[in-house]
């Protein structure tokens, strides 16, 4: 629909972090005009990756296609970093208020056995907070998954380095506009 339009419009996706290369790739030295879109769709949150808890998948969390034993998955984050580590990302990219109570029960419960699916984890982080908080409208493992995705990925690093490559690509005049969802990405 876009084919047409003047001036040109490209549509890419892709990680923001490799802003830069898009543009040279398609020889774009400057542009008028950049939308980063930080939403969500069903399609990439079921691909089996563990983005979700609505059904028992590993705990993988990243969108690399190639998975090695290198690569920063959340089974590694909770399984092997230190109860302060897990509960400062916790409360720092997810802004959970029981981090070091949901740390604390992460560290105690691997104990018996590593902990390697969304359903482990999701009933790890139920029980960890207190009763009220599990009648709210969101589920209480909600922040706990968003902050393990945002570190696997690495997704604020993402995000500035697009952000500072869009902008260096600007026209004078241009415009740059961000779709958040939340205020951490605010």
């Amino acid at each position: 629909r876009l084919k047409h339009v003047s001036p040109k419009v490209i549509l890419i996706e892709g990680n923001f972090r490799n802003v830069e290369s898009y543009l040279g790739k398609h020889v774009i030295p400057q542009i008028d005009k950049a939308f980063f879109d930080l939403g969500w769709s069903g399609y990439q949150l079921d691909v089996g990756r563990g983005f979700s808890f609505q059904k028992d998948e590993p705990l993988i969390m990243t969108f690399s296609r190639h998975v090695s034993a290198q690569t920063l998955t959340a089974e590694r984050i909770i399984n092997d970093w230190e109860e302060s580590s897990i509960a400062d990302i916790l409360y720092g990219w997810g802004e959970e208020t029981f981090s070091r109570q949901i740390a604390r029960a992460i560290v105690t419960a691997r104990k018996h056995s590593r902990i390697t699916t969304t359903a482990e984890l999701a009933e790890i982080v139920k029980n960890a907070v207190p009763t009220f908080y599990r009648r709210g409208r969101i589920h209480p493992a909600t922040k706990t998954f968003q902050a393990l995705r945002i570190t696997v990925n690495d997704e604020m690093g993402a995000l500035k380095e697009g952000l500072n490559a869009a902008w260096n690509a600007l026209k004078s005049g241009g415009r740059l506009a961000v779709l958040s969802f939340h205020s951490t990405e605010d």
